[in-house]
């Protein structure tokens, strides 16, 4: 009781991820808001094998760990954060060593292995052995996402990140627009090979064409997100698109301050797009899987399925039957194919979103029928049959995002795709 009367709280955001750390970054940040309080943030230190936090020690981002809110309480520079920080890597480290030794003979915690001080509370009221749904209906998610918190980067950052967007070609007037297309370029580098759940998330960026010449038509520039092992963009060099990975500003910085800046974010759910929710700037998402963390959260956001293929029944299944589908049906079932969203529709996605520039969100019928029968069937669904194979506090954070969303289907694909699939039966 005494902990929760104090006016601050340490949480220790998991670094294995850009995506992982951002989300907690911003979720830590919004229990602070609510609870009138201030966050602590601590984060490890990569050192050497084993000691090593970030994900296959591919590094943690460095400017990540610097965000400002007035929520938070010491910069990561202040002399009390780096004190922490190291007490947290020796501590953790410790954690490991024992990990290494009496993990070979007894399963330990996950904690053994990640250091989660404060994460459960993120999610959840109280720790508890049983998932309790109506602990997650007690938090207004979806006013915690539609209500902006501000979350800035150092002065000295964004006078270091203004800089290098004019050398990379873009005028300090001028607005852009960050897509990004998941690939396993990324993870292979380690020699990390995906498994079918992480690899149904991929698509490819040459599908993005005819929407990045739209906006790059309508004034905007077109910043490509990434690394530079993954699969290139063709054919828009010098047209306004900047293939920002294969370039000389590829940086921890330039990731955030691109994406902080930007119109909107195009791209699936990713790490990068964790990074786009916690600066909470509007996301289009195309190639989306049909699951609680598929969800967008801001009324701004938009998204749009992957097709789903069934080789048993040799059709495509339609948007209103996906919620149905899936209750007996796993996402690593070989008879489902996952076909990406044609160029076509991603097209359509932008387009809409350049619709709404008034600030009047109108929804067409068809997505009136997707957020009152649909949506509302996936929720009570998710939340009286919830079987997912993850942790208490894992269900808290899915439901959390599910509750939680605000945004929409696509206009276009909702009807096209409503009872049926624009695709017909595979040829």
């Amino acid at each position: 009781m005494f902990v929760r009367k104090l006016p601050f709280f340490i949480q220790t955001p998991w670094v294995g991820a850009i995506g992982n750390m951002s989300e907690e970054i911003y979720y830590g940040l919004l229990r602070a808001r609510r609870e009138n309080r201030k966050v602590i943030f601590f984060f490890p230190y990569d050192v050497f094998k084993p000691f090593i936090f970030s994900k296959y020690g591919l590094g943690i981002n460095s400017e990540l760990k610097k965000v400002e809110s007035k929520y938070r309480l010491f910069s990561y520079n202040h002399p009390i954060s780096i004190i922490g920080n190291i007490a947290l890597t020796i501590g953790a480290s410790i954690l490991i060593l024992v990990d290494i030794t009496i993990g070979r003979i007894y399963r330990l915690p996950s904690w053994f292995r990640i250091p989660s001080i404060g994460s459960k509370a993120i999610w959840m009221h109280k720790s508890s052995k049983k998932f309790l749904p109506n602990r997650v209906l007690s938090w207004d998610w979806g006013n915690d996402f539609s209500n902006y918190l501000e979350i800035t980067l150092p002065d000295k950052s964004n006078r270091k990140g203004s800089l290098i967007m004019k050398k990379m070609g873009i005028p300090d007037n001028a607005w852009y627009v960050c897509v990004y297309a998941r690939d396993s370029g990324y993870y292979s580098s380690k020699s990390y090979k995906e498994g079918r759940i992480k690899e149904i998330r991929n698509a490819d960026i040459n599908a993005y064409k005819k929407a990045v010449k739209l906006i790059i038509d309508k004034g905007g520039y077109v910043v490509r997100l990434g690394d530079s092992r993954m699969k290139e963009f063709t054919g828009m060099k010098g047209r306004g698109f900047i293939d920002y990975p294969f370039t000389e500003f590829k940086s921890d910085l330039m990731d955030l301050y691109l994406i902080k800046n930007c119109k909107f974010f195009l791209g699936p759910i990713s790490g990068i797009y964790d990074v786009a929710a916690m600066f909470q700037i509007a996301s289009l998402m195309p190639n989306s899987i049909p699951n609680t963390l598929s969800y967008p959260r801001r009324k701004e956001d938009i998204f749009i399925y992957k097709h789903v293929y069934d080789k048993i029944s040799n059709n495509f299944v339609s948007v209103v039957g996906l919620n149905d589908f899936f209750k007996s049906r796993s996402f690593s079932d070989k008879s489902i194919e996952f076909f990406e969203n044609t160029e076509e529709e991603i097209y359509e996605l932008v387009k809409e979103f350049f619709s709404r520039e008034s600030g009047n969100i109108k929804y067409s019928d068809f997505q009136l029928k997707w957020i009152s029968e649909i949506k509302n069937t996936i929720i009570r669904d998710e939340i009286n049959e919830i079987e997912l194979k993850v942790s208490v506090a894992q269900k808290y954070r899915h439901l959390s995002k599910l509750l939680g969303a605000n945004g929409v289907i696509g206009k276009r694909f909702i009807q096209e795709n409503y009872s049926t699939s624009s695709l017909g039966k595979r040829k």
